[in-house]
């Protein structure tokens, strides 16, 4: 491994940074290695950061992932799919982008996110079947 300034790190460096790290994961490219952000940061922290939200907007769509919400991605929220309070990591598969109004219509239980492998999208809830 390298230091962003890139000298080689040692192994005792790589063992004690990495058995303490907060950070999960580091992707990404840049002509410049000191100015480097993180796309992965699990628990360390509750909300995305500016890296993570440029790479929303691209996987999203550059907006709100309601189909037909037009709403763009400077405007939304990176949301957790599965809650940070209930463990779910402040990480790119676990976060998505919608606007103000649809937040606040998945958190009252209106809408819930679906994913696919092409990417995800909200959906009213509906009624269970009637099984009487």
């Amino acid at each position: 491994m390298r230091w962003p300034s890139g000298l080689l790190m040692s192994r005792v460096e790589v063992a004690e940074h990495t058995c303490t790290a907060k950070v999960s994961l580091v992707v990404g490219l840049t002509t410049d290695q000191v100015h480097w952000q993180p796309l992965a940061v699990g628990f360390a922290q509750r909300y995305a950061t500016k890296a993570q939200r440029a790479a929303l907007a691209v996987r999203d769509g550059n907006g709100c992932i309601h189909p037909g919400c037009i709403v763009p991605a400077h405007r939304c929220i990176a949301h957790h799919i599965r809650p940070w309070a209930a463990g779910g990591p402040t990480d790119l598969p676990n976060l998505v982008l919608v606007c103000r109004y649809h937040h606040r219509r998945i958190h009252h239980g209106h809408l819930h996110i679906t994913q696919t492998p092409t990417g995800a999208y909200t959906t009213p809830d509906r009624p269970p079947p009637d099984t009487g």
